[in-house]
Parts: structure tokens; C-alpha cells; sequence
């Protein structure tokens, strides 16, 4: 699966975090699978947790919010819109 990343961390992150899952996981499981190289560049505590993520991003599949809990799979693209920008 891949998310697209906001415009303002392509620079340092690049465009895309791809990763691979088998079956289906929730979006914070995934979110918690990410290199910590990416984590630590992008997020404002090492401490990750619901508030520090939703603090800092929304996250989008086929235009619909998608919820931490909610399952994703291999095949889906997840796009990564900054909270400030609204979604």
C-alpha cells in the first residue's frame, strides 16, 4: 500500500511511503509500521499516539476520511493532507 505525502515533507520524505501488508490492518497499526526515519521527521513527539497523529494529519482514501481504526489493504492508496489545510 502507499501513502502520498503532503507537498510540504516531500523534500524530506519524499512523495510516497510504500508498505507492505498481507490481509488487511487498521491505519494506526500501519501508521506504527512506518521507518522510524520517517517518524522522526515528520511527527512532532517520538511518542506516537491517536492525538499526536490526528494532531498533525488527516488521511484520505477515494476522497473519503479514512479513521485510524478503519482496515486498509495492500492495495490501497492513502493520501496524507496536513490538519492546518483542513483536508
Amino acid at each position: 500500500m502507499k501513502f502520498i505525502v503532503p507537498e510540504t515533507y516531500r523534500s524530506v520524505i519524499g512523495n510516497e511511503i510504500r508498505i507492505e501488508i498481507k490481509g488487511s490492518l487498521s491505519l494506526r497499526s500501519i501508521i506504527f509500521k512506518w521507518p522510524e526515519a520517517i517518524s522522526e521527521k515528520i511527527f512532532i513527539s517520538k511518542e506516537l499516539n491517536d492525538e499526536i497523529i490526528l494532531s498533525q494529519f488527516l488521511f484520505f482514501r477515494e476522497d473519503k476520511i479514512v479513521r485510524l481504526d478503519d482496515k486498509i489493504s495492500n492495495q490501497d492508496i492513502v493520501k496524507i493532507l496536513l490538519t492546518a489545510t483542513g483536508g
